[in-house]
């Protein structure tokens, strides 16, 4: 079965335009617009900055590392060693 095109003006066609290498339409562009301010990928993004916070904090030396590599990669340095404030409770 063969699949139909997918159509402008919607995800699929931003996505069909990106596999081809070639630039969005307007219509395109502005489907994946309005879905990126979405609530529901609001929320989703939301959950991963704090799962994100979460784990930082859980494994701090390994997120350091992470963080320092991804960086370097987008070619900033990393600043100082990233630690964990410890709190006065134990």
């Amino acid at each position: 079965m063969v699949r139909a095109p997918a159509r402008c003006g919607t995800r699929a066609g931003y996505n069909a335009h990106r596999r081809r290498g070639e630039a969005a339409c307007e219509a395109c562009q502005e489907a994946v617009n309005k879905y990126m301010r979405g609530p529901t990928n609001l929320a989703r993004r939301r959950a991963r900055g704090r799962a994100l916070s979460r784990l930082a904090l859980i494994h701090p030396d390994l997120y350091a590392a992470l963080y320092s590599e991804e960086l370097t990669k987008e070619g900033v340095e990393f600043p100082r060693p990233w630690r964990r404030k410890e709190s006065g409770r134990r």
